[in-house]
């Protein structure tokens, strides 16, 4: 498992670690007619001596005012949920990108106190698992009857005693600075556990035309590289301009989920 992004014919990030973390595999197809999001639902267990019990699995896409999202990496700990801040700040109006610019803003100094708290409290773990980009989200939508994606990277800055100075971030999106120029107007990202995924991609004749089943087919192979951090059942949502609709056989999500303040 590497922290790192990589562009090609595939955009990729990894990340993922504890501490109220969500170890995953996301992949999105953007078409320009459509979008395809699709995830695991794998929820890795906690085995802290009296940590909470949590479900095996768990929906990880999520809807605010018609944008659909999934985080990865450190995405909770007791003063922090950036499910909870994403879906409050994508309610708001404006532009999908202009609401993901305020995202970044926003959460920016809340996770920083978060990966502070973690460096304190389990800095044996921050050193082992945290990386240049430990956490991001991707988004999906349709805007002014156009399929939209992306990807919002925060990454952290260490002192040079190795401890969390200060967040930056990144944002990848098509149309825009991430549509893929091999091929044109359909770009392929995954976020999260990706290298496996991202060597298969680059066979010949990996693509069928497909997108819902190519989705799954990339997640699919993540859970067979990295069964103790991966793992089904898969969620895939097929976005268009009638809304979203999820793709049979359906995983762990129902209606797409929203989050409740």
């Amino acid at each position: 498992m590497k922290l790192r992004s990589i562009s090609f014919h595939l955009l990729s990030v990894l990340l993922g670690t504890s501490f109220g973390d969500a170890y995953t595999t996301v992949g999105i197809i953007r078409t320009a007619n459509h979008i395809v999001i699709g995830a695991d639902s794998k929820a890795v267990e906690d085995k802290t001596r009296g940590a909470p019990h949590f479900p095996s699995t768990t929906c990880k896409i999520h809807e605010s005012n018609g944008i659909y999202f999934a985080s990865v990496g450190l995405i909770i700990d007791p003063k922090f949920n950036a499910d909870l801040i994403v879906a409050t700040v994508l309610k708001r109006k404006g532009t999908m990108e202009q609401r993901v610019a305020a995202l970044a803003a926003e959460a920016s100094n809340p996770f920083l106190a978060a990966m502070q708290r973690m460096h304190k409290f389990l800095p044996d773990l921050y050193r082992k698992e945290v990386g240049s980009a430990p956490f991001s989200v991707g988004f999906a939508g349709i805007e002014r009857g156009i399929p939209r994606a992306i990807i919002l990277y925060f990454s952290i800055k260490n002192d040079f005693r190795g401890r969390p100075e200060a967040v930056s971030t990144t944002t990848v999106q098509c149309p825009g600075n991430g549509c893929d120029r091999l091929r044109p107007g359909s770009p392929f990202f995954l976020v999260g556990y990706y290298e496996a995924a991202a060597k298969a991609t680059q066979a010949k004749g990996f693509f069928s035309g497909d997108d819902a089943n190519d989705v799954r087919r990339m997640i699919q192979i993540e859970i067979d590289d990295q069964p103790l951090a991966v793992g089904p059942p898969i969620d895939v949502l097929f976005i268009d301009g009638t809304g979203g609709r999820w793709i049979a056989p359906l995983g762990s999500c129902g209606p797409p989920h929203k989050i409740k303040n």
